[in-house]
């Protein structure tokens, strides 16, 4: 028999309905099982009680369990596919995880493709690897060392491969699936600590995209995450032209913040860097102080052990809204050479405009003072 319990809170509108779905981390499956919530007068909260949901698996059902791939989803009013999801997992001592797009590439990559990976930390100092990916736009390349692997950096830089990973890929080599089996590391005690630095991250390589097509953070479990490419050209009221780059990400539970990523390449010494309230086409005033960990004066890391915050009510309405940015300032550029817009979940490439006029082959007759300037509009 399965038993199952819990309780979820805080959903956006009235809750519809809530099941076990069978497939991994990363992809859909149909419903296994309907769920009995006790739901609370407010419709947006309610618990799980052992009692009321107690089932009966099938022998897949059961095997699709202790291969992590069962999933709970809750669905309400407002999200219909579901708001909240979680695979179910052994009781372990920490788990994390992954969601992989181009976005999260340096430099990002152009693809609709993606995926999600879970990472257990086991109780006896095992990781455990399981997830999906689907519709790459190059040939999975296990010419590569394998084709995916763990590597040992933050994000918004670049690390060696620590784990390969072992996928097992779909015939047409745009799909595939980690598997417990085959993905189960010993680690040591400074892999742990790397681990719990969210230092690691997926790295899925492809015949177009031979550094990588796919790439995900691993993250502590959280309520929300939010994420950002950092850019002289997001800079305002005027773009930094700079060869530095990187990325942040933020994980949200409750009130809590976690700030984790790095940045490399400064044009000169680091000064200082922050998360600011303000939308992407304006500045504003610093909500938050960052701790970078600096090395060498022009890169840095933001380590989880230094940049946990608690957030006020105003600055969880902004960041939801996505209302805050962050800001590296440089001795040169102290009003900032780097900036990022956080934005909710992954980011893609917007479709690719289409130049209506002038027409193909036409000719243009530009005309006037020599001295005139032109400026888009």
């Amino acid at each position: 028999s399965l038993f199952v319990s819990g309780s979820f809170n805080g959903l956006s509108s009235n809750y519809s309905a809530s099941h076990l779905h069978t497939a991994m981390a990363g992809s859909a499956g149909g419903v296994a099982v309907t769920l009995n919530a006790a739901v609370a007068a407010d419709n947006k909260s309610g618990v799980y009680l052992a009692s009321e949901n107690r089932f009966e698996l099938t022998t897949d059902q059961k095997t699709a369990l202790m291969n992590r791939g069962i999933y709970v989803n809750i669905h309400s009013e407002n999200f219909a596919s579901g708001e909240l999801r979680g695979q179910v997992t052994p009781p372990v001592t920490a788990s994390f995880f992954a969601s992989l797009s181009g976005s999260a590439e340096i430099p990002s990559a152009n693809t609709n493709a993606g995926g999600a990976v879970v990472v257990e930390l086991t109780t006896d100092d095992s990781l455990v690897v399981t997830g999906t990916f689907a519709e790459l736009q190059g040939d999975f390349d296990a010419s590569i060392a394998g084709g995916s692997h763990l590597h040992a950096s933050h994000s918004g830089t670049n690390g060696m491969v620590d784990f390969l990973l072992n996928a097992e890929v779909e015939a047409n080599l745009k799909a595939g699936a980690y598997l417990v089996k085959d993905n189960k590391f010993a680690v040591d005690a400074s892999q742990i600590e790397t681990l719990l630095n969210r230092g690691y991250y997926v790295n899925i390589h492809t015949s177009a995209f031979g550094a990588g097509e796919l790439r995900g953070q691993v993250l502590g479990d959280a309520s929300a995450y939010f994420k950002t490419n950092l850019s002289g050209l997001h800079e305002q009221p005027k773009p930094v032209i700079t060869d530095a780059f990187g990325a942040v990400n933020v994980e949200l539970t409750g009130n809590r913040a976690i700030v984790t990523g790095g940045f490399e390449a400064l044009s000169s010494t680091y000064l200082s860097s922050h998360l600011h309230s303000g939308n992407v086409t304006a500045s504003g005033g610093v909500e938050v102080t960052l701790n970078a960990t600096v090395a060498g004066d022009t890169s840095g890391v933001y380590e989880v052990s230094n940049n946990t915050y608690t957030f006020t009510e105003t600055q969880l309405d902004a960041i939801s809204n996505q209302g805050l940015y962050v800001s590296i300032h440089s001795q040169t550029e102290q009003g900032g050479e780097l900036r990022g817009q956080l934005l909710f979940g992954d980011n893609l490439f917007p479709d690719k405009s289409m130049l209506l006029t002038p027409a193909d082959n036409a000719m243009i007759s530009v005309s006037g003072d020599i001295t005139t300037n032109f400026q888009a509009t």
